[in-house]
């Protein structure tokens, strides 16, 4: 009998695997073993119920033999016996060759894998695909085991195909298959599908044609069979598919084109430098969209102060800016901006009012309408609009306590700042933007300089940020500051640079003195920043610069006898009387 044979060719081979694992025997073997065993909707009457009831299955005769199902006894382990066993055949697409057969046992009502003559067979077989060749829809359902392919067919007549449990990997033919449907919808039971096999589908077939079938009951995965049982609508379950790729999911795939890009064009991924801070540019390599920089330094160390010549800076060369101060009214703010950009101080110099306030009124810089508290609805709100009206790149938020209402919180003071820095860190990935936050410190002793563990509610917003910048103000030293840069989520570069603040002209940029212009030149040039900004920006925003006059009323131009040349990156950050001291002083003798 059958079994005798299976058993003396075991014993010769020594190919017979235990519990579904594939069988390597001769070509003949699997179609020897095929022709043995018996249909399905042929059995006795009670051996097809004892199987219907082990598998739980209501599936008619018509199907049974549509898709070629069948009886027939195998030893599935050693010394286990012999075993009433479903199988199930794996044909090529045009049931030409039989290429595998996959199983399961009655007894122990389990469907094990398949046994075949090569793993490239297996990984074309797929049961159902002799059925698939004459379907007239567009959509095909894809399951992971047999009789959910039967469950679907009998319940919706739609073309179905159940994936091997066993693959991993389907040949370049199944794909071919697969994409001259429309519409493929995946349907997996409780056990979802053998490793990557979801993945390949996401990756090789277009996002548009991947569905799949997730009907929740009890919150729990309900697979097509038993939803069959459970007499649910599969027709209408198949027609509400959700999409396989999902816009909040990507796989390396996706990535892929995207990262080649970033790896040849190193350099332009580092971000926008700084002209005024090239120390800075040196640390953290660029101002880049879709980061949050955490900012902290002890009161009154100067920290609105650098932030808005840091932020001017970055509006000089184009990067539009929205300046949400709590703490300071914006006309304070735009007093310290029209200092800075001018170089002097300019209520000093009335005369000169107009023509800087033009230039500052030239740049791509809007403020917040808010001072004190305000809600983070609010404030969020704000910052969407001015995204899309204004295509704001940086927003700066001075500072993150003054802007949070002790009468808005309901809950802990510091649950509710976490949930502000958070809502910043989704806002600046989700809208590709840079989003400063100024916080203040924790209070800590005098002689003790600040730390990561100094930021006010220090674990979220260290967490969250890409960048953390401290400014420390160095005692004993005048007015000497020190930036010091201690998280650098981009390369992890990390140091710290000096700063003078000069009281005239509020800049803190080494650039503010006669003495460091060479140094911070020589400077710019290791970082190949010969020019700060576009000839034509320039030419439009700066050309009232050839005209300043000296302290004889002539201007500079006429005093010089030629006209200014195109401005440097050294050079714009110096006071324009500055730069017209050095023309006097290069041409003393023709004056």
């Amino acid at each position: 009998m059958l079994l005798q044979r299976l058993l003396l060719f075991a014993e010769r081979s020594s190919q017979l695997f235990a519990c579904g694992r594939r069988f390597h025997g001769i070509n003949g073997l699997i179609e020897r073993v095929w022709s043995q065993c018996v249909p399905l909707s042929q059995c006795d009457s009670q051996l097809l119920q004892t199987i219907r009831t082990a598998f739980n299955i209501k599936l008619s005769n018509e199907i049974l033999d549509k898709f070629d199902v069948r009886y027939t006894q195998l030893v599935v382990g050693r010394g286990s016996g012999v075993q009433d066993c479903v199988a199930f055949p794996l044909y090529d697409f045009n049931k030409k060759t039989l290429l595998d057969i996959s199983f399961g046992t009655i007894d122990v009502r389990k469907l094990y894998g398949s046994f075949g003559n090569s793993s490239d067979a297996l990984a074309v077989s797929l049961f159902g695909w002799h059925t698939v060749a004459s379907a007239t829809t567009s959509k095909l359902v894809v399951t992971d085991s047999e009789f959910d392919a039967l469950a679907v067919y009998q319940t919706t007549s739609l073309p179905v195909v159940s994936l091997p449990s066993s693959s991993f990997h389907l040949s370049d033919r199944v794909f071919e298959y697969l994409d001259r449907f429309d519409s493929v919808v995946l349907w997996s039971g409780k056990s979802g599908f053998a490793g990557s096999i979801s993945h390949q589908l996401a990756t090789r077939l277009s996002a548009e044609k991947c569905h799949f079938v997730r009907p929740l009951q009890d919150l729990t995965k309900v697979g097509p069979l038993e939803a069959m049982n459970k007499e649910m609508d599969m027709r209408q379950l198949v027609q509400q598919t959700q999409p396989l790729l999902y816009d909040k999911i990507v796989s390396f795939h996706q990535l892929r084109e995207h990262l080649q890009y970033e790896l040849l064009n190193k350099d332009h991924m580092v971000g926008t430098s700084w002209k005024r801070f090239p120390s800075l540019t040196e640390i953290l390599k660029g101002h880049r969209r879709g980061e949050l920089t955490v900012f902290t330094g002890p009161t009154g160390s100067g920290k609105t102060t650098f932030m808005s010549e840091l932020s001017l800076d970055l509006c000089i060369q184009g990067v539009p800016t929205l300046w949400g101060s709590f703490e300071i009214r914006n006309v304070r703010l735009a007093r310290t901006m029209i200092n800075q950009l001018a170089g002097f101080s300019v209520e000093d110099q009335m005369n000169e009012y107009s023509r800087w306030a033009k230039r500052l009124e030239l740049l791509p810089l809007y403020f917040m309408n808010f001072h004190g508290s305000q809600s983070l609805k609010s404030v969020i709100e704000a910052m969407t609009h001015a995204v899309h009206a204004y295509d704001i790149r940086h927003v700066v938020i001075d500072n993150l306590q003054f802007m949070i209402s002790p009468e808005l919180i309901r809950h802990d003071r510091f649950l509710y700042q976490d949930m502000v820095i958070s809502a910043f860190r989704t806002f600046a990935t989700s809208h590709n933007v840079h989003v400063t936050l100024v916080i203040h410190p924790r209070k800590e002793e005098d002689d003790r300089e600040l730390s990561m563990s100094s930021i006010f509610g220090s674990a979220k917003a260290s967490q969250e940020a890409d960048n953390v910048l401290i400014l420390h103000v160095m005692k004993g030293r005048g007015s000497s500051k020190r930036i010091q840069v201690i998280k650098n989520r981009f390369d992890g570069s990390l140091g710290s640079f000096f700063i003078q603040f000069d009281p005239k002209s509020l800049r803190m940029s080494r650039f503010s003195s006669q003495s460091d212009l060479s140094d911070d030149q020589g400077k710019n040039k290791q970082h190949g920043q010969k020019k700060i900004i576009d000839r034509r920006r320039i030419s439009h925003n700066y050309q009232e610069a050839d005209g300043q006059k000296d302290a004889g009323g002539k201007s500079s131009q006429a005093v010089a006898g030629h006209s200014l040349r195109a401005v440097t990156s050294g050079e714009l950050a110096v006071s324009m009387t500055t730069l017209s001291k050095k023309i006097r002083k290069g041409h003393k003798g023709n004056t």
